[in-house]
């Protein structure tokens, strides 16, 4: 797992502009972990 990109995910979710692609992003970390 690669914490930077969950950081950076993470760190997306406070900015309004990104927060959707963050949490695209997050959630396809998730379904990718749960494998």
């Amino acid at each position: 797992m690669d914490l930077n990109r969950i950081i950076q995910a993470l760190k997306g979710t406070i900015d309004p502009k990104l927060r959707i692609a963050a949490e695209t992003e997050l959630n396809q970390l998730a379904s990718d972990h749960s494998l």
